[in-house]
Parts: C-alpha cells; sequence; structure tokens
C-alpha cells in the first residue's frame, strides 16, 4: 500500500513548467503577427478569437483537447514549408481523408545541441475547400507553437541536467552515453467522413514526468471540436464512470493491475476536460496521465467507452453524412 501512496505523491508533485500557457500564446500572436506583415491578413488578439478550449493543467495533469476545425476550412503547412515546389508535389500524392481532410507533417526536423537529440514532427491538416483559410492557419500555427514550445523546453530541462552532471563530477564522455534524447511526433487515432482524431506527444527517455500528450477530436460535418458529451450523450458522466469503475475492478482482479483508490486519490469521476481519443470503432478512449489514477508502472490507463448511435432526432442529412441511414 505504502508503493501505492508513494507513486501518488510523485504524481502530485510533478512541478508545473512556468508560464507555459503565456509562452504558447506569445508564440501564436507573433505568429499572427507575421502572418499580417506578409499577407496583409487581419488578426484579432488571441483571447478574442473563436469560443475553443484552452490547453489546461488539470492539477499536475496536462490534459489534451481538441481544437475546432470547421468542415469547410483549409489548413495549410507551416510558412516556408508549403512554399517548397518539391513539398507541394508531395502533398499531392498524401491520401485524403473521407475525401474532406487529411493529416500529414508539415514540419520535420532533427538537430543534435550537444546537450541532447531532439527529433521533431509538426502534424498539419488540409482540408478541401478554402474559404475560411485565415481560421485554419490559426489552428496549424497553434498546433506548431506547441509543439515549439515542448522541445524548446525540453531542451532547457537538458541543458540544466546537463550542468548537474558536470558540476557534481561526471564528465563529458560520460554524458554523451546518457544518449538524451528529446522526441516530438504525433499519432492518427482514426477518422471517417464525420471525424478526424490524432494525439500530439512530447517526451524525454531520461525523465517521463514531462512527457505530454494532446488529444485533437474534429468534427468534420458541423465544424466544432467533439466533446464526450457529444459521443455520449447528456449522461455521458455516469455512463463513463460506470464503466471505468467496472473496468478497473475487472482488471485488478483478472490481470493483477493496481490502481489507487478513492481514498488514495484514485479515479473519481471523468469530467467536460477529461482527455480521450476516438478509435477506430467510433469509441471515446478516455485516457489519464501516469499516476494519475494508478502506479507509474501502469503508464497511461486506456478506457474505452462503448458509444452506442441514437438515430433519433438525427435529420436524414445528417444520417445519411455520419453513414446512418
Amino acid at each position: 500500500m505504502s508503493r501505492l501512496k508513494d507513486s501518488k505523491n510523485v504524481y502530485d508533485n510533478i512541478p508545473i513548467p512556468d508560464r507555459l500557457e503565456e509562452t504558447v500564446a506569445s508564440a501564436i500572436e507573433q505568429a499572427a503577427a507575421r502572418r499580417k506583415e506578409d499577407h496583409g491578413v487581419p488578426d484579432q488578439p488571441v483571447t478574442e478569437k473563436r469560443n475553443r478550449k484552452k490547453w489546461r493543467r488539470r492539477g499536475k495533469m496536462v490534459s489534451g483537447c481538441g481544437l475546432a476545425a470547421a468542415a469547410v476550412l483549409t489548413v495549410v503547412a507551416a510558412v516556408g514549408v508549403n512554399t517548397s515546389p518539391t513539398f507541394a508535389e508531395e502533398m499531392q500524392g498524401i491520401p485524403v481523408i473521407g475525401a474532406i481532410v487529411r493529416l500529414f507533417t508539415a514540419e520535420s526536423w532533427q538537430s543534435d545541441t550537444g546537450d541532447a537529440g531532439i527529433s521533431v514532427e509538426v502534424p498539419g491538416i488540409e482540408m478541401i475547400r478554402g474559404d475560411t483559410k485565415n481560421l485554419a492557419d490559426e489552428i496549424n500555427e497553434e498546433i506548431k507553437a506547441k509543439c515549439d514550445a515542448y522541445a524548446a523546453a525540453a531542451v532547457e530541462r537538458a541543458k540544466e541536467y546537463k550542468k548537474a552532471f558536470l558540476d557534481t563530477g561526471g564528465t563529458e564522455a560520460e554524458w554523451k552515453e546518457h544518449d538524451i534524447r528529446i522526441r516530438v511526433w504525433y499519432e492518427l487515432k482514426s477518422q471517417d467522413d464525420s471525424h478526424l482524431s490524432f494525439a500530439v506527444s512530447g517526451s524525454e527517455n531520461w525523465v517521463s514526468a514531462y512527457s505530454e500528450t494532446y488529444y485533437y477530436n474534429i468534427s468534420l460535418t458541423d465544424g466544432a471540436y467533439l466533446t464526450l458529451e457529444d459521443l455520449l450523450g447528456p449522461d455521458y458522466i455516469e455512463k463513463a464512470n460506470e464503466i471505468i469503475r467496472a473496468a478497473i475492478k475487472e482488471r485488478e482482479a483478472d490481470s493483477g493491475e493496481e490502481f489507487f483508490s478513492m481514498d488514495e486519490g484514485g479515479f473519481v469521476t471523468v469530467t467536460a476536460d477529461t482527455p480521450f481519443y476516438i478509435n477506430e470503432k467510433g469509441n471515446p478512449v478516455v485516457v489519464f496521465e501516469k499516476y494519475e489514477i494508478a502506479p507509474g508502472f501502469m503508464g497511461r490507463p486506456e478506457f474505452e467507452i462503448e458509444r452506442e448511435v441514437d438515430k433519433s432526432g438525427l435529420s436524414e442529412d445528417t444520417l445519411d453524412i455520419q453513414g446512418l441511414s
């Protein structure tokens, strides 16, 4: 039992990076200003942009949230990448998701600072129609800003770690043996004619406490980011809680997995901000951070919530778009 409490204490004491949200917001503002200067595109402050969920850290947990993307958007690669003729030609061969959207690598680079090796893949999404390009650019700029912010913070952590290592008697040769690696990448989770779901992650091989994953669940039918309530209905909290509690009990009994009890700070309930992705079956998969509801060796526990599709109240057009007719 003490091991469970110790693991929970580790999670609760993970430091929150200072000024993370301000750093990302600043990067987005700078990108928007550059776009305005280069192309004469009107801009508006980040705080006045469309109503959407912010990047959040609940307690010590980084939660991923989907960004809004209208079905009529056109999202392009970062400036400087899509200006390459070769890049443009290569993009023509990328498969289109449901003839509506495609996910691709907008920017990819590797570097070795001497303190750490860095590998970054920034995703981009491109829609077919181009009548709301400015809004689409904003989405990709925010994704890029988030990836860049994580990579920059990770480089600083590696630099501080190296300094402490050398200050305590370590050598440069010994440091190289540590082979510190920083990675930022993305993963497609699922797609169909009604949604796109993918994850953007950052990790450092020498410490897991700073690993972050953000989940994007984008509706392609009404231009909104999808929520658990959208997928599971108004009683999504009760439904998800029931399934998760039953799954925890079953896993503990059948496979010996360990989870914190409620008294130890374990699972209590999902909320509107609980991170999730959508799997190939169209079901939301709720994801918890390491140490949040279980010891660290359990990794990030995931729970699939079976979705019941209710056709009542949906128009024939909606049923046809979603393939439910």
